[in-house]
């Protein structure tokens, strides 16, 4: 799994919005699959939300606490 992309604004613009990643975050030793949500207005205000960590933050995670970005998540379709 290749997990290079770049965080800068232009390749944030590029992700999904409402959509599943596989991250590297800081810290991390493995991927974590997070919900990302990007804000239009203001890119800097985009956020990774972790799924199965307990996170209770309602912000998620921002991009200074992402090492990585991976591939989207496609969700199966039951």
């Amino acid at each position: 799994m290749n997990l290079d992309i770049d965080l800068s604004h232009s390749l944030l613009s590029t992700l999904k919005d409402k959509s599943w990643y596989w991250v590297f975050i800081k810290g991390y030793t493995t991927p974590t699959p997070c919900w990302f949500s990007i804000d239009r207005y203001d890119i800097n205000d985009s956020y990774f939300l972790p799924g199965g960590m307990g996170d209770s933050s309602s912000m998620g995670l921002y991009m200074d606490e992402i090492d990585r970005v991976g591939p989207e998540i496609i969700e199966p379709k039951f």
